[in-house]
């Protein structure tokens, strides 16, 4: 899974092999995911943190090529949840 939207009532799943949809709430799919690997980047955007090559211009850049974007309020969070994430997992 690179990154899951929210569609309307639905949450739309980008992965490897396409999107999928699932007619659940963008914070059931997080919570049922519960995992450190996924993390909000906006209201409506999850992200894997597995797939962020970059952080630019307060995009999130992944490794599919795709920039998702990130909210102001959420930006600061993101950079140190990246910086912890790989900080203990190298």
């Amino acid at each position: 899974i690179y990154y899951i939207i929210r569609d309307g009532k639905n949450a739309s799943i980008s992965a490897f092999g396409g999107v999928s949809k699932v007619r659940k709430s963008l914070q059931q799919v997080y919570r049922e995911l519960d995992t450190e690997e996924f993390i909000y980047i906006d209201r409506g955007c999850i992200v894997n943190l597995i797939h962020i090559m970059q952080i630019k211009d307060g995009m999130a850049v992944l490794k599919n090529g795709e920039s998702l974007p990130i909210s102001r309020a959420h930006l600061q969070e993101v950079k140190a949840q990246i910086n912890h994430y790989w900080g203990t997992h190298i």
